[in-house]
């Protein structure tokens, strides 16, 4: 939200340089805002399907302005060349400190830089006497802990950036750092928590602090030449820098602040919109820092969900164990209330020129927006029936298309009288959403289902689906395999760990398998066929890595044959220790009863 007016240390020398963004008008008329050069590329590098770790070892490597003439043909002529192979010692060029990135796009920035960036900031935040910028404590003696990205940039970014017009980023790089991930975030969190926010995200994506980049608008953008930066009058917001940016990273990392203003501002809500609403593979992750750390709900299960030889599978367990630990007040309200038209936006301008983009489609734009954080909660969030109904209705009119939600991992025979109705509607709404990826898990699948879950599969709709733990009978298992019959099917992925499917189950996927061609994993852990030799036998036989059944060593067995879903990973049983993971987590581990 770099909008502001600068304030504190030189105020009138930097505003005077252009600290503020040129105004802009709420057409979108192609003649004033047309596609920048850089879509054209990045559409080349689309169309020609190749993985985004290339893309960007080719955006770190080349000058862009080889591609100006005909990115098609220079996309065709790089792909086979050593500038496509990204590097695992990242894409650091040789040389000194301090460029010219023309592109805005390509101006990630490493934690390692951003936590230099603030020890500086921190010692002379002491040694020169700061106060805050902005808020309720504006002009008060700055604490290093409380600095903001206001006080940050307003005493810190913009002074050291003067000289040159530059950006932070160029000033501390030694050439272009396409980012990984976009960030979005509100201003007004503690700098500190940021980076522990970004930090966590590293450590449970596996990820380098020095080689992987985040594209930070306070750090990419020349904060005296915004004007420039952002398109000047006709702004089209999905041909801006974050946009741009956007469509070159793995996915977006929302850092939420303590008090969830970050939800309310409407430059967030467009960044995660888009995130949402682009190709199903982009991941969109959500952050908060708490206790001198952070908590992380990611899409799909991370690297470290998947450490000591886990499978995917097994992770999917061991995330929604450490994500049970996020905090959801905040979010409970952005399912509840959230509103584009409510959003806030330091300048009329930006937030008329957001809504011109959404246009008619803003309805759109507010259920998906909620539909995807009742997920995040759906823990909480469907105990309340009456809000809970309103977020079924949200998820038909959304264009969200992965839904990941657990009810409460509790006993089969004491979980709440609501988890039934509340599986009931979000299964009996599938088939009127664009769900393609979906994981309910510890939920209750009745009968009076299959025909709903053959008709999302026959049809195309689905691509993975994770039913883990929710009772599903032998009736729906059965329907499941007769789904991967229709020639329309491209399910890839089915998890029904812990669930009651037996022999009919089993011996109606050994025959779908044999046709089929689309599922690659399918997991029958701690289900009754699983305790049939033969049948469990038969599976593995014919159809090998597709299917296989999780069996755990170690005095934690049980526990964890209990939490375990299946590797898919050779079609044999899978054997690994996790005693002591399992011991650093046994106060959220629950223990079910032998399926």
């Amino acid at each position: 939200d770099p909008t502001r007016k600068i304030v504190g240390p030189a105020a009138e020398e930097l505003n005077a340089a252009g600290g503020e963004r040129a105004e802009l008008t709420s057409t979108t008329d192609s003649s004033q805002a047309g596609r920048t050069p850089f879509n054209a590329i990045i559409d080349a590098f689309e169309a020609s399907s190749v993985e985004r770790s290339v893309m960007r070892a080719v955006l770190a490597r080349r000058r862009l302005d080889e591609a100006t003439t005909d990115p098609k043909a220079w996309v065709a002529s790089i792909i086979p060349s050593d500038d496509a192979r990204p590097s695992s010692r990242g894409d650091e060029p040789d040389g000194e400190v301090g460029c010219e990135i023309p592109e805005a796009a390509l101006r990630g920035i490493s934690v390692v830089q951003l936590e230099a960036i603030y020890e500086e900031a921190c010692e002379l935040c002491v040694s020169q006497g700061w106060t805050a910028s902005a808020g309720p404590q504006a002009g008060k003696k700055l604490d290093p802990s409380d600095m903001n990205l206001y006080d940050l940039v307003s005493h810190h970014v913009a002074p050291k950036t003067l000289a040159t017009r530059r950006s932070m980023v160029e000033t501390v790089a030694k050439g272009p750092q396409p980012p990984a991930w976009f960030v979005s975030h509100w201003w007004g969190e503690p700098v500190k928590d940021f980076i522990a926010c970004l930090k966590q995200h590293l450590k449970l994506r596996h990820l380098s602090a020095a080689t992987t980049h985040y594209w930070v608008c306070a750090y990419a953008l020349r904060q005296h030449r915004l004007d420039e930066e952002l398109g000047g009058v006709g702004l089209d917001a999905m041909d801006s820098p974050f946009n741009r940016a956007l469509r070159i990273a793995d996915g977006t990392l929302t850092v939420a602040d303590k008090s969830g203003v970050v939800f309310s501002r409407v430059w967030c809500a467009f960044e995660s919109y888009a995130t949402l609403t682009q190709r199903i593979e982009i991941l969109h992750d959500l952050a908060i820092a708490e206790n001198e750390g952070a908590k992380l709900v990611s899409d799909g299960p991370t690297a470290q969900d998947g450490a000591s030889g886990a499978s995917r599978s097994l992770a999917l367990a061991w995330k929604a164990v450490r994500e049970s630990e996020f905090p959801t007040d905040q979010l409970m309200g952005v399912v509840t209330d959230f509103s584009l038209s409510e959003a806030d936006s330091s300048r009329p301008e930006d937030k008329a020129a957001i809504l011109e983009a959404v246009g008619d489609a803003r309805h759109v734009f507010d259920a998906t927006m909620r539909a995807r954080f009742g997920g995040v909660v759906l823990r909480e969030l469907y105990k309340h029936e009456v809000a809970f109904e309103r977020w079924v209705e949200d998820l038909r009119a959304s264009r969200l298309r992965k839904l990941s939600g657990d009810f409460p991992r509790d006993q089969e025979n004491s979980r709440h009288p609501r988890v039934k109705p509340a599986s009931d509607a979000v299964i009996r709404a599938l088939p009127e959403t664009k769900i393609k990826d979906l994981r309910l898990g510890y939920g209750t699948v009745a009968s009076v289902h299959a025909p709903i879950f053959r008709q999302v599969i026959s049809s195309g709709q689905l691509l993975s689906l994770d039913l883990a733990r929710s009772q599903v009978p032998d009736i729906v298992g059965v329907a499941l395999a007769e789904a991967l019959l229709d020639k329309r099917c491209v399910l890839t992925m089915l998890n029904l760990t812990g669930n009651k499917c037996g022999d009919a189950t089993g011996e109606a996927f050994d025959k779908s398998l044999g046709e089929n061609t689309s599922l690659r994993v399918l997991n029958l852990s701690s289900n009754p066929v699983a305790k049939s030799t033969a049948i469990r036998k038969r599976l593995v036989d014919n159809h090998g890595s597709r299917v296989g059944f999780a069996v755990v060593a170690g005095p934690w067995a049980s526990e964890l044959e209990n939490f375990a879903l299946v590797s898919g990973s050779g079609g044999r049983e899978s054997k690994m220790n996790d005693e002591s993971r399992l011991k650093g987590s046994q106060n959220v581990l629950p223990v079910w009863p032998a399926a």
